[in-house]
């Protein structure tokens, strides 16, 4: 099975120089957790995503106004929509990403992988056989070991 098979069929897209309230209100109006910002040739320089936007709130950058998805974007790994789902799950383990920008031959953007899509299509009857539900399993225990070791680095000392 191909990345392309499981990839959502709208994806939306933000320029970099797209200012972060804006950003905020395509994640709201589309009821997305995380936008690709490409340049002008189609090509995912990374991806701005909710919990970048209540960084930059939180440290006060785009309390300023001014500030644009390219400022603070998050960098995430890219695979091609041709490759197997299995080297997506993968380099998702690899560099415990919870997205993928999904890329075509010419290295334009098609997509936006999410462990959720892998999730979703896992639970799909349909999908069930074709997707290995052990290494999504195992994407999601990374992410999670991450997130918790991630919470407690950032409470304060008592």
């Amino acid at each position: 099975m191909k990345i392309e098979d499981v990839l959502p069929a709208d994806i939306r897209s933000c320029d970099p120089g797209l200012e972060l309230p804006r950003v905020a209100q395509l994640l709201r109006d589309r009821g997305l957790a995380a936008v690709p910002v490409i340049d002008a040739l189609r090509r995912p320089l990374g991806v701005v995503t909710e919990r970048d936007i209540c960084q930059a709130v939180a440290n006060d950058s785009a309390g300023s106004g001014g500030t644009t998805a390219g400022d603070v974007l998050s960098r995430v790994p890219t695979c091609r929509s041709d490759e197997d789902l299995h080297a997506a799950i993968r380099l998702m383990a690899t560099h415990r990403a919870r997205r993928l920008l999904v890329v075509d031959s010419e290295g334009e953007l098609r997509g936006l992988l999410s462990v959720d899509d892998l999730v979703a299509y896992a639970s799909d009857d349909l999908g069930l056989l074709d997707l290995p539900t052990r290494e999504v399993l195992a994407v999601l225990r990374l992410l999670s070991l991450d997130d918790r070791d991630r919470r407690r680095q950032s409470r304060p000392a008592a």
